[in-house]
């Protein structure tokens, strides 16, 4: 097998077979204290904690200026040593403080820490309120701050920070630092300057330049002495223009001064020796992409780094000067100093762009077979395998070039002639080919980015199986197609992938000249996995090793619908579960095999009945009965357990009762969503048969047991049960059942079946929109929506497809049956997630079918249109409503076509015209339906994300429907 003259990469005049980091520019900053009698006056420094790079491009290349250092450090041992421990350290301290500053959620963010929500949610709430921001540095602060935490400073709340600063009639008003801040701000992100601008990046780095003083320092305000501080600011800010030679020649006196105003102990004089100078100066050496033990800051008594550790205490913080305790404010810099220089030892170039850690896939593929696939969280493809170096995964050589650092080997597999470590990104299902190196091409979370060894090796651009989800036993073939640029023209072509073997378990077939590849006969029922190959000997892969998944789908009658079932004995729960069956008495006899508890079950002319369960055996006084939840409402069934079909997602109750037995009908809880600490009143309604009319009464009735927490009460007369408020987090409410206040009638019969209801007390209560509160309460009492470890429910945070597909299988009782080998049907769902099981039972029932390319994106938010399609999609599997449905996939974009399906009667919306094709039917639908209603202004929002607090309200919504 050829591959022909094909190659993914063209890089023709660089050393072949090298995997190239290509610098590219950032942004960072920082923050820097002044003291004067005791007070602090916060100037604005901005730091390049996570800008940092070990490659530099050419006009960074500079001759270092001549040093009076009189001591040196050997070269190297700065970037070799291990900060992470320091950096832990320091976070944790911050964390501990009773709140965080602006530049402490910029200090843990850059550091790779995660960020408390609250401080995210309340930057966020800053960033619509105009009143915080007195100053321009203000701004510039929060902008940062935003962005460090993955947040887009024009977009975040209702106000346009990036806007605010380039047109702000008082930029320079208050001095140097907030055109410093200004400029690191804009050059954070790839944002667009206003036409109506007052303020560019370029004019910005003409008024810092004509701002410098003769000794090349820069000092806070025009006229003002040089400080060490705000000159490492200035530096930080005009490390990216040194390509301009006003600026180059600018930053090497800056770089002068700096060197000139060191101690002997490595620290500065200025604000009385604090760690924060040192702290700003190491963050300005990263920008500029200079080693911390550069020879111009080495001195007798040691370097910046000595002198910054110096200041750390027993607690993980640093101090502001010697012999004073941990300050957050020191500890913030320290951190940013230790984070630049951490990055600078994993070979980032990031310079001032600024690029949280993401979670992304990484999948390493030597010459013979496959050598890792984890998921790893990093700043970039360089960084990722330098984590999985650490924690002894694999071994990893990078070597530098005149072109920057390149993989020369991993586990201890070198480039060799044309053969070496090459890397390529798929986003979204489509191979992207990265034009720069591993360490600065941005990764994007839930990337699949897979580092491989070879030169001319294809990549798998695209696999069809025909039938698409073949049945069980069902012959079938898969067409493959490979992508690579041909190095006659540099065109990106794609080809069948001729010769590609496919593998599945024990089986495999080998692709023909239109890259089919056959197998019959078929697979068994459920998730298999697809191994594509092109190993060979002597040579690199012809094909890079993919992996796809491939749903063989069961024969309609394999599968039933899927109940829960509950046994209530005299005394409690006897058993409880759920399973898949065609009618109610399976159900019951599966519950109770899985949970041991003896039966008997006898046969009459009329059909089957329960006799016992339990020891608990019918009789005159008390019998077995059962009655169904459906929706939050009782359906009482004319017929015997035997003939009973269920519906999807049907609770059945099995209870010991008596002709005084009654069932409880509903339960009011008052407020609706109570908060922390917020006493609350249960009122219960109950329900009993009215054999005079046919139907059922409902009525209230006092002491009735109402258990919350360990704690009992009796209702009123009104049927209300009052208690005092509960901590956050989950509880239940249990009304009736057995209790030491009665609730067991005479003979043992409870007189009021126990009912129990979820109550969800949410730290964040107050964040819930006001419109949110009733569907989010019968949401969560439905055990539909829960919330976060830390209690919160995070109402206006997107809700991810991960979240919303379990919510649907929790509110339609979808099983996941089809699945029989336990698999997802997803590359990137693997079988222990939390998810995986509704995921499956999704995909079985055709709810989802991904994103595309194998792939289900589990952790991007869901769209509204997206969310539309799910819906429909869930109720036709169980037939809860009439609706059509659109039958396309869910991240189709232009085909799936529902034109000419019958309209559904609705709302319409001002931005119909901007739901997808394959969406649009769905719209209507659910809108029809009154599951789904506008975002305001008569718009429906297709494409923008659904919250959790949406979402709560469709389930609401849809329960309603079912009663």
């Amino acid at each position: 097998m050829s591959a022909g003259p094909w190659s993914i990469h063209a890089f023709a005049a660089h050393p072949p077979g090298c995997a190239f980091f290509v610098v590219d520019s950032g942004n960072a900053g920082g923050e820097s204290v002044v003291r004067r009698n005791g007070w602090r006056v916060w100037a604005v420094v901005l730091l390049a904690a996570a800008q940092v790079m070990t490659a530099v491009s050419a006009y960074a290349q500079a001759e270092p200026v001549a040093s009076d250092a009189s001591a040196a450090v050997p070269k190297g041992a700065v970037v070799q040593a291990d900060y992470g421990d320091l950096m832990r350290g320091a976070a944790d301290f911050l964390l501990a403080q009773d709140a965080l500053s602006d530049w402490g959620v910029f200090a843990l963010a850059r550091a790779g820490f995660d960020v408390p929500s609250g401080a995210v949610e309340a930057l966020k709430r800053r960033a619509s309120d105009a009143e915080a921001f007195r100053l321009p540095t203000d701004i510039e602060r929060t902008a940062l701050a935003l962005a460090a935490v993955g947040e887009h400073p024009a977009g975040a709340g209702s106000l346009d920070l990036i806007r605010m600063i380039a047109t702000h009639d008082r930029l320079v008003d208050q001095g140097t630092m907030a055109a410093v801040f200004a400029l690191i701000a804009l050059d954070a992100g790839p944002y667009d300057i206003p036409g109506d601008a007052k303020w560019t990046r370029q004019s910005l780095v003409d008024w810092l330049l004509a701002r410098q003083r003769p000794d090349g320092g820069w000092g806070y305000a025009e006229g003002a002495a040089s400080s060490v501080d705000v000159t490492a600011a200035a530096l930080v800010a005009l490390a990216p223009y040194r390509s301009q030679q006003a600026a180059a020649k600018a930053v090497e006196r800056g770089l002068a001064f700096l060197a000139a105003q060191q101690q002997a102990d490595g620290g500065f004089a200025e604000n009385g020796g604090s760690s924060e100078s040192v702290a700003q100066v190491l963050i300005a050496l990263a920008a500029l992409g200079l080693p911390a033990d550069d020879a111009r800051f080495v001195r007798t008594k040691g370097g910046l780094v000595d002198r910054l550790l110096s200041f750390r205490r027993a607690d993980g913080g640093f101090a502001h000067l010697a012999g004073e305790p941990s300050d957050a404010m020191a500890t913030e810099q320290a951190l940013m100093a230790l984070a630049a220089l951490e990055l600078q030892k994993r070979g980032e170039a990031l310079y001032y762009r600024i690029r949280p850690q993401v979670a992304f896939r990484l999948r390493v593929e030597g010459p013979f077979g496959p050598i890792v696939d984890r998921q790893v969280r990093a700043f970039s493809t360089l960084d990722g395998l330098s984590r999985l170096r650490e924690e002894g995964t694999l071994t990893v050589e990078t070597e530098s070039t005149a072109y920057g650092p390149y993989v020369r080997a991993i586990n201890g597999i070198e480039a060799s002639g044309q053969d070496g470590w090459m890397f390529n990104v798929r986003r979204e299902g489509r191979w992207l080919f990265p034009a720069e190196g591993m360490a600065s091409y941005p990764i994007l979370r839930g990337d699949e980015v897979v580092v491989y060894y070879g030169a001319s090796s294809l990549v798998v651009a695209d696999v069809e199986v025909e039938p698409a989800e073949p049945k069980a036993g069902q012959p079938f073939s898969v067409r493959v197609t490979a992508q690579g640029y041909d190095p006659a023209d540099w065109q990106l072509k794609t080809r069948p992938a001729a010769g590609i073997v496919v593998r599945v378990g024990e089986r495999t077939a080998v692709a023909d000249e239109s890259g089919e590849a056959r197998f019959d006969p078929g697979l068994p029922a459920g998730v298999h996995e697809l191994e594509l190959t092109g190993y060979r000997n002597g040579g690199s892969p012809v094909y890079v090793r993919d992996v796809r998944r491939l749903v063989v789908k069961a024969a309609p009658e394999q599968t039933a619908t899927f109940v829960r079932l509950r046994v209530e004995g005299p005394n409690g729960v006897l058993a409880e579960g759920a399973t898949s069956a065609d009618d109610a008495l399976e159900a019951l006899e599966f519950v109770l095999r899985r949970a041991q508890v003896p039966y008997e079950i006898k046969a009459y002319d009329f059909g089957k009945m329960v006799t016992s369960i339990g020891g608990y055996a019918g009789g005159a006084d008390a019998y077995w009965l059962y009655d169904v939840r459906r929706g939050g409402a009782w359906v009482h069934p004319q017929v015997g357990l035997e003939q009973f079909r269920p519906e999807a997602g049907d609770e059945i109750v099995v209870y010991y009762a008596s002709a005084d037995t009654v069932l409880v009908d509903s339960v009011s809880i008052r407020p609706d969503l109570p908060s922390p600490g917020e006493p609350f009143a249960v009122t219960v309604t109950l329900t009993r048969p009215n054999w005079e009319k046919g139907s059922w009464d409902r009525f209230v009735s006092a002491g009735v047991p109402v258990r919350v927490g360990g704690r009992t009460a009796a209702t009123d007369a009104d049927g209300r049960a009052v208690f005092a408020g509960l901590p956050a987090g989950r509880a239940t409410v249990e009304v009736g059942g057995a209790s030491e206040s009665g609730g067991a009638a005479p003979g043992g019969v409870v007189r009021v079946v126990r009912h129990p209801v979820r109550l969800a007390v949410f730290a964040d209560r107050h964040d819930v929109s006001p419109w949110a509160v009733e569907p989010l309460a019968k949401a969560a009492a439905a055990g539909l929506v829960e919330g976060r470890a830390d209690a919160s429910f995070g109402p206006r945070e997107p809700v991810t497809r991960a979240e919303f597909v379990a919510l649907l299988v929790r509110l339609f009782g979808l099983s996941a049956a089809a699945s029989t080998d336990g698999g997802t049907g997803f590359v990137d769902v693997p079988a222990g997630a939390w998810f995986a099981e509704a995921v499956s039972a999704a995909r079985a029932f055709g709810v989802v079918d991904g994103t595309g390319q194998g792939r289900f994106s589990p952790e991007r938010p869901v769209t509204r249109e997206q969310a539309a399609v799910m819906l429909v999609r869930a109720a036709r599997a169980v037939r809860v409503a009439a609706v059509r449905g659109d039958g396309a996939s869910e991240g189709a974009t232009s085909s799936g076509s529902t034109a000419g399906a019958p309209a559904a009667s609705g709302p319409v919306f001002v931005d119909a015209a901007a739901v997808s094709l394959y969406a649009a039917q769905a719209v209507r639908e659910v809108a029809a339906l009154g599951w789904m209603d506008g975002v305001g202004g008569g718009r429906f929002d297709p494409a923008g994300a659904m919250t959790r607090e949406q979402a709560a309200a469709v389930a609401a919504r849809v329960l309603e429907t079912r009663r």
